[in-house]
């Protein structure tokens, strides 16, 4: 199974490659390439680099504002359990005990 695996990825790599070597060298550059970008109907184009990165730095804000919260109430709720722990441990040490024999 995993030599017709590596035989597909083969032929596949190898058939790119023969693409790209072999591509008809008497097209003009101008149409394998061309100049202004031409989008179809209802294409959006591609953002630039500037604009990806400015979404991406404020989704990683986003990110770490919503992760920061979320730390603060766990560490919040963390001391909230320990005094509550602190105060049922007072409650135990006030209570009297009696002796222990059935009535």
């Amino acid at each position: 199974m995993r030599a017709i695996i590596f035989f597909g990825c083969f032929l596949f790599v190898a058939g790119s490659v023969w693409a790209q070597v072999w591509e008809d060298p008497w097209q003009p550059a101008s149409q394998l390439h061309p100049n202004p970008p031409r989008y179809e109907y209802g294409q959006r184009p591609v953002p630039s680099t500037s604009e990806s990165l400015q979404g991406f730095d404020a989704w990683y804000q986003q990110q770490r504002e919503q992760q920061r919260q979320q730390h603060e109430r766990y560490r919040q709720e963390a001391l909230q359990h320990e005094l509550n722990q602190m105060n049922r441990l007072r409650t135990y040490d006030r209570l009297h005990w009696g002796p222990l024999q059935p009535d």
